[in-house]
């Protein structure tokens, strides 16, 4: 009932042209609810029928391919097919192929587990998960014989994408319909809110009439105004026409009053004057002993009124500060004997200061009167010593004031609390004492207890939080009534010290290592390393050198190992990685450094440090004039076919089923021409050395054993050349195909900087440093359209699928192995 009286009066006083424009903008925004909640379903149906016809036709071209071989399910997925999903640069795509005995041919086992998925050649769209993410499925099914075995039945594929770019396209849509849609409703809600202040506007007359008058005039308002308050005037009017009657009476009552309050001290006087007069020393003292008891209680009463409103008013408006409790205990002992009323009971006062400091926030003034007030309590009602200690429990600070008295019965110790309530009447005193305690306590964040103290009498027990519990800072400021004049400067140091920035104090606090994986040597690694250290001088760094593979496996399971930032030369495992969700969105980290803000990157997770382009290999004193060299592919096959004999075991080639870089350009190549395959099959009739590394073979050109090497990195071949192996180089002038280097943060990383030094990395001096001194490569002017540059996306995805690597691997070795 209280509750709701309280809503009420609150909703009365609410200013009514306040309410009005309240309750018109509700209206407004309930309106634009409905219009977002409309706009947000349009637009999200609108992006997911968008999206939805490329997710179904990357799901029907893999379909397509689907067939029964051998009793075996193949299918061939086109590049094309997630080369369409991967134009937003922003989902992570996944997909699995069902066999008709439920078991799956490739892909991801666990995609579409929580789908239906009825067998039948129509496209079925649903939403899904993947990894607790949310993504939209395209299912679809094809019927497939096997010509050799005569076994049939439905091949299920499923193709997945997550929401991002989805999303995205709903939050575009929804701001290009609600924008202009909000300008008019703001437009419209600022004439509306115009209008009702002009309706308003009498009331704010009558108001300006009454603030500008003298407080003391109660005359009435003239009734020139508006006819719409002409009401409220004359009720105006006639209130401060009772107000008036009111104060009037209010004054003749103070002066009688105060005229009646004569009599009383008029007769204390008399008495006095009578004591004075009386010849007999028994009845003199009788009466000045009444007289000076009622004159004391007075006084006490009128002291402790005084007290209260100062320790109310210091609670309210004064800060706390940090004090020793003990310093407070023993100024309120001194000031106990200052008094000289209580000086006696001093010498029965048991104290003894602890060894080490308590420290409490609190005011001061109000804490020395709170102890005063406790002490003097115990001297009242209880005679004999009374124990006074300071202790610290946990987190708290703990007074307790012993003494021998009677104590207090249990069901009177909260009433003691009250204003004007004592335990015992015969005992003089004002009720006020514990009050005023417990509200200074109170003010402390504190609490205070009563209890029966050990061998009989009252135990009170004051309970305050000790400030920096958890350990920094235990050195207090001096307490305010024994710094002096120290405390203004001290307060000033204190101060000037808080507007330090932050940085320079976390600067100082050492930062865990930061481990950097790649696979360069450290001594290549080192000039970037280097400028790392001087752009992060206290950040210690640790580097490891491992293969694509090893570094993958660190990523997924970092169990004997971690990495905080990885620096990869073979994209399409980054993007698996990322695809995967192993990887760490940067974009919030990542600084301008290109046409967009950004260098080329993927899902704002893998960034491109630089790109390392693929070439020919030669030895310096190759006993072939230049004019004989191969510059384009075409160029080297026909040579291999009609001129075999100076090429016979003199070409080398790296295994792709081993290299991991090899195995990509092998494919990027397959993309791009045909011209791959018959290469591939010119290597095995000249019967080609095949090296498990493109280390190995440079090492095996500079040593004379063959002549020609085919797509090596270009940034392997400087390096070599760096340690003075006599090889050269040829730019194939066909096209130029480029690998990225991905730079990413694992998202298992727990180093706080490691975004941020990927960051810098990833800055234009940072990724000049990798190119230049790191790799050795410097900007070349490629033949317009020559150069191919490998894009992350997760079309990259497609030669990883393991049928697809599979079958590629068998043609190449079949190919290259075949004299």
């Amino acid at each position: 009932m209280t509750d709701r009286l309280s809503i009420r009066q609150r909703l009365a006083r609410l200013s009514i042209e306040k309410a009005v424009i309240a309750s018109a903008g509700f209206v407004f925004l309930l309106a634009g609810a409905l219009l977002y909640n409309t706009a947000y379903s349009n637009a999200y149906r609108a992006a997911d029928e968008a999206f939805d016809r490329v997710l179904g036709a990357a799901a029907l071209a893999i379909a397509d391919t689907a067939a029964y071989e051998n009793g075996n399910v193949i299918v061939d997925i086109p590049y094309s097919a997630f080369a369409i999903l991967g134009t937003t640069q922003m989902n992570r795509i996944f997909y699995r192929v069902v066999a008709p005995n439920g078991s799956v041919v490739t892909g991801s086992p666990v995609l579409g587990l929580d789908i239906e998925t009825p067998q039948t050649p129509s496209l079925r769209l649903s939403d899904g998960t993947m990894d607790g993410e949310p993504v939209r499925i395209a299912a679809v099914a094809r019927y497939r014989t096997d010509a050799t075995t005569g076994d049939a039945g439905w091949i299920d594929v499923l193709v997945a994408e997550t929401r991002e770019s989805r999303n995205a396209l709903t939050s575009h849509l929804i701001v290009d319909s609600l924008v202009p849609a909000a300008a008019v409703a703001v437009a419209a809600f600022l004439l509306m809110w115009g209008g009702i202040r002009l309706a308003f506007r009498p009331l704010r007359s009558v108001a300006r009439v009454l603030r500008n008058r003298a407080r003391s005039d109660l005359s009435p308002i003239s009734r020139d105004v508006p006819r719409e308050i002409e009401t409220l005037v004359v009720a105006l009017n006639d209130f401060m026409a009772q107000l008036a009657s009111t104060l009037e009476g209010l004054r003749r009552v103070t002066a009688d009053a105060a005229h009646q309050l004569r009599t009383p001290l008029a007769a204390l006087r008399a008495q006095a004057e009578v004591a004075l007069d009386e010849t007999d020393a028994e009845i003199m003292r009788d009466r000045v002993a009444r007289i000076h008891r009622n004159a004391a209680t007075a006084s006490t009463l009128a002291n402790r009124w005084l007290t209260d409103a100062t320790l109310l008013h210091k609670l309210k408006m004064r800060e706390a500060e940090t004090g020793d409790l003990s310093d407070y205990v023993e100024e309120a002992l001194n000031r106990i004997g200052s008094n000289g009323e209580f000086a006696e009971g001093l010498r029965e006062v048991e104290f003894s200061r602890p060894d080490q400091q308590v420290l409490i926030d609190a005011d001061p003034v109000g804490m020395i009167e709170m102890i005063r007030n406790l002490i003097e309590n115990a001297f009242l009602h209880a005679p004999g010593p009374t124990r006074v200690t300071v202790t610290t429990q946990s987190s708290e600070a703990v007074l307790t004031v012993c003494d021998k008295g009677p104590g207090i019965a249990l069901d009177r110790r909260e009433a003691v609390f009250e204003r004007y309530v004592r335990d015992r009447m015969d005992r003089p005193g004002s009720g006020l004492g514990l009050a005023i305690a417990r509200e200074v306590i109170s003010a402390a964040h504190g609490t205070i207890e009563l209890d029966e103290a050990d061998g009989g009498g009252l135990r009170v027990e004051v309970r305050l939080p000790i400030p920096n519990a958890s350990g920094a800072d235990k050195t207090p400021r001096k307490p305010w009534f024994r710094a002096g004049w120290i405390k203004l400067p001290a307060f000033a140091f204190l101060s000037l010290a808080a507007l330090l920035p932050p940085a320079d104090l976390n600067a100082q606090q050492p930062e865990p290592d930061l481990t950097i994986v790649s696979t360069l040597p450290r001594d290549n690694m080192r000039p970037l390393l280097d400028w790392i250290a001087g752009r992060f001088p206290s950040l210690a760094i640790n580097y490891s050198s491992l293969r694509p593979p090893q570094i993958a496996a660190l990523v997924r399971t970092p169990t004997f190992g971690s990495a905080d930032i990885v620096l990869l030369p073979v994209p399409d495992i980054a993007v698996s990685l990322s695809n995967n969700g192993f990887v760490r969105p940067l974009v919030d980290f990542i600084a301008s450094a290109g046409p967009d803000g950004r260098p080329p990157h993927w899902r704002n997770e893998l960034f491109e440090m630089h790109s390392d382009p693929a070439v020919f290999v030669i030895r310096k004193e190759d006993t072939m004039t230049t004019g004989d060299l191969p510059t384009t592919r075409l160029a080297l096959a026909r040579a291999l076919e009609q001129s075999p004999s100076p090429y016979y075991q003199r070409i080398g080639i790296v295994n792709v089923g081993i290299d991991s870089i090899s195995y990509l350009l092998a494919t990027q190549d397959s993309l791009r021409s045909a011209l791959s395959w018959r290469l591939a099959r010119d290597f095995g009739s000249v019967q080609a050395r095949i090296f498990e590394t493109g280390t190995e073979l440079l090492t095996a050109l500079a040593a004379g054993e063959i002549d020609l090497g085919y797509n090596i990195p270009l940034s392997s071949v400087i390096s070599a050349q760096v340690d003075g192996a006599p090889i050269d180089y040829i730019e194939p002038q066909d096209y130029l195909l480029s690998v990225p280097w991905t730079i990413f943060v694992p998202d298992k990383s727990t180093h706080p900087l490691a975004a941020f030094v990927a960051a810098a990395m990833l800055s234009a001096e940072g990724r000049t440093v990798f190119a230049n001194d790191v790799l050795g490569l410097t900007v070349r002017a490629a033949a317009p359209g020559s150069e191919q540059r490998i894009t992350l996306g997760p079309e990259l995805l497609v030669f990883l699928d393991t049928i697809k690597r599979g079958r590629f691997l068998d043609n190449w070795f079949q190919l290259v192995t075949t004299e």
